[in-house]
Formats: C-alpha cells, sequence, structure tokens
C-alpha cells in the first residue's frame, strides 16, 4: 500500500520480520512478537506524546533506551538479563508483608530464576500507619540469604549488627563531637602508640564502669582524681 496522507482503519498485523537497515519498519516473529526498525540520523525509534515531544528514544545504532522524563514501573526493575546467569541488580517497588511496607534493591547472582542468589540488600521500611517515619537497613549475602548489616532509624541513629573496624596506614582516628559546646572526644591509633581523650580545652575525661565514673583527668591541669582507692 502506498499512501501520501493519513491511513485509518483497523489493527495492522505484520506477518514477517524487518530487517537491518528499514526505515521504518513494523514486522513480527512467533518469537520476538512485534518488532519496530527504525533507522534516523539521531534516533532510530523514537515515541512522542500528543505535544510532538520525545518520551523516549533509541539512539541511532545503539541498544540504548533514553526517558525524556519520569518512567513509572508498577512492577520490579530488573538490570541485567533476567534469563541468563550472571550479576543483576533488582529494583522492587512497595511489597506489604504484616503492618509493614517496604522498597528494596537487590544486588543478586542468578542461574537464569530471579533472586537466586542474594549478593548484598538495601531496604526502606516503614510502618504502614506512618510511610513518613522510615528506617534504612542494609543487608549482605551469606549462603544465598541476606543478613542484617546494618540500620539507619528514622531518628539518624545507626545500629550495626557486628564489629566496626577503622584502618588506615595514616593513624586512622575516631571522633565523637557534642556539638552544644564543641566538645570531642578521640580514639587515634598510630604507628608506634594509641590515645584516647579529649581535644577540646577544658573539657575533662571520666573512665567509667556501669556508668559509675572511676576516673577523672581534669581538662585544664591534667590531674587525676579516682573515685576510690588505688591499690599498688
Amino acid at each position: 500500500i502506498t499512501a501520501s496522507g493519513v491511513i485509518t482503519g483497523g489493527t495492522v498485523e505484520a506477518t514477517t520480520d524487518t530487517a537491518a537497515g528499514d526505515n521504518a519498519a513494523i514486522g513480527y516473529t512467533a518469537s520476538t512478537g512485534l518488532i519496530l526498525t527504525g533507522q534516523g540520523s539521531t534516533n532510530d525509534i523514537t515515541c512522542k506524546n500528543d505535544a510532538d515531544a520525545n518520551v523516549w528514544v533509541v539512539p541511532t545504532g545503539t541498544t540504548n533506551v533514553d526517558f525524556k522524563g519520569d518512567a513509572t514501573f508498577a512492577g520490579d526493575v530488573i538490570l541485567g538479563n533476567p534469563s541468563a546467569a550472571g550479576s543483576q541488580l533488582l529494583i522492587e517497588g512497595f511489597a506489604s508483608e504484616g503492618s509493614e511496607v517496604s522498597s528494596e534493591i537487590i544486588f543478586q547472582n542468578t542461574t537464569g530464576a530471579p533472586s537466586d542468589e542474594i549478593l548484598a540488600a538495601i531496604r526502606a521500611v516503614t510502618a504502614s500507619s506512618g510511610r513518613r517515619n522510615g528506617t534504612l537497613t542494609f543487608h549482605t549475602g551469606n549462603n544465598g540469604a541476606d543478613t542484617l548489616a546494618l540500620t539507619i532509624g528514622n531518628d539518624q541513629a545507626a545500629t550495626f549488627a557486628g564489629d566496626v573496624t577503622l584502618s588506615s596506614a595514616s593513624s586512622p582516628e575516631f571522633s565523637v563531637t557534642d556539638t552544644t559546646n564543641t566538645s570531642t572526644l578521640e580514639i587515634v591509633s598510630g604507628n608506634n602508640s594509641s590515645s584516647i581523650g579529649t581535644v577540646t580545652t577544658g573539657h575533662d575525661l571520666y573512665i567509667q564502669t556501669e556508668s559509675v565514673t572511676a576516673l577523672t583527668i581534669d581538662g585544664e591541669t591534667q590531674d587525676a582524681t579516682f573515685a576510690s582507692d588505688v591499690t599498688v
């Protein structure tokens, strides 16, 4: 059919495949279904809205898809081939589990079936009655399942499920600062020695056991005061 105007009617059903070099073709095969093939100087395929603005495009000669606006997916998003072995990034939308609602990003290795082996995961969890009060959890893979490693609460508190290790070749340090009076405690490990103490002038250092002060070191005079007997 050759026409210079608009062709109207029912459905158009292609019965054969398209070919490389087709300028604008619609094809069909039993295995791939509907096929769109195009060839342009900028894009091979362009989807436009009723305002003649690009919605998404396939740049010429590539397998990329560029969205020009937001994209909303009703189901999961898998980055990687879902039917082939290899690493994948799985982004899941909100899923309800009891009284909680969550979304997650899963790094996984698959042999063909999604979620075969979880390498790591990040989850956002919130009570269904208060969706602005979210908790962020980080998980690591353990024999195909995921194990909680870190929880960040809606109060910004971070809770580690295991040990926290700081290491560096140039004197690593751990600092805790109260921003009201800028009072800072530092733990430093150097090449030949380690130290623990305050770094702010005039702030005392307390050594405690069971929340009871056993030793006080004056922040100005460096005097040491023991709360009880000192046995030599």
